[in-house]
């Protein structure tokens, strides 16, 4: 299930049904903002350059609408721009949010770890990409994280 603007899935639908997998894709147009239209559990919540965008009240709200749709067993992974991984980008990046959003910028892991723990989420340690973003997993059960082989 894909959920985001109408704008960004249209151009998603047009790349997925390209693939063998389309039939696998459910489009769900949605303000992340709003009460999300979902009534399923996943077993992996994707929120991918999410956080810098949003204040951190409405990240809280994110995260606990998305931990509303996890599975016991799942995981969600949250994908973005963190100072302790590239401090220079990360820095230019968060001029660049303060410029071009509303509420948006880059927030330290650590930050974002505690937003995860208030939530009774445990997390692993920030996963640095070869590129300028990081990864960090989180799940309900804590020996699920250690069963992963990341690195």
């Amino acid at each position: 299930t894909l959920m985001d603007i109408s704008e960004v899935l249209d151009y998603a639908r047009e790349r997925i049904e390209a693939t063998e997998l389309s039939e696998r894709f459910e489009y769900n147009p949605s303000n992340i903002l709003e009460p999300w239209p979902i009534d399923k559990e996943y077993d992996l919540i994707i929120l991918s350059n999410i956080v810098h965008a949003y204040a951190e009240a409405e990240i809280g709200e994110i995260l606990d609408r998305a931990i509303a749709c996890l599975k016991p067993d799942g995981l969600v992974l949250i994908h973005d721009f963190f100072y302790e991984h590239f401090p220079e980008k990360a820095a230019l990046f968060d001029i660049n949010m303060f410029v071009n959003t509303f509420n948006g910028k880059v927030y330290s892991s650590q930050w974002v770890r505690e937003q995860l723990l208030l939530r009774n989420l445990s997390c692993t340690e920030l996963l640095p990409l070869y590129s300028d973003t990081a990864l960090m997993f989180a799940a309900k059960d804590e020996d699920l994280l250690q069963s992963l082989r990341l690195g």
